[in-house]
């Protein structure tokens, strides 16, 4: 939408703990929004801090198109895709081995 609106200035930067177990795992820790409209966005970060969301399941809620928050979703696709593909050779081991 950014660049529909030619505002291509800004970031988004997600401050989140890499790995863990349980409620730990990819714990969003912070961010820094620095956008026109930042409102837009900072409330679904906020809540997911609140519950306790980890950062990769935000690729995982639908999220409107064209909007600011999509972008979150793209972002935190990296991270869930690396944990996807982390658990899938594992899968790969173990069936190898008969499990």
């Amino acid at each position: 939408r950014c660049i529909f609106e030619n505002e291509t200035d800004g970031f988004v930067k997600m401050i989140y703990r890499k790995g863990g177990r349980g409620k730990k795992r990819n714990q969003i820790l912070g961010a820094t929004i620095m956008l026109e409209n930042a409102g837009e966005i900072i409330n679904e970060i906020a809540l997911a801090i609140k519950t306790g969301l980890p950062y990769d399941r935000l690729a995982k809620i639908m999220h409107a198109y064209p909007t600011r928050s999509f972008e979150l979703q793209q972002m935190s696709g990296s991270v869930y895709y690396d944990r996807l593909s982390r658990l899938k050779t594992s899968f790969n081991i173990l069936k190898r081995l008969g499990y």
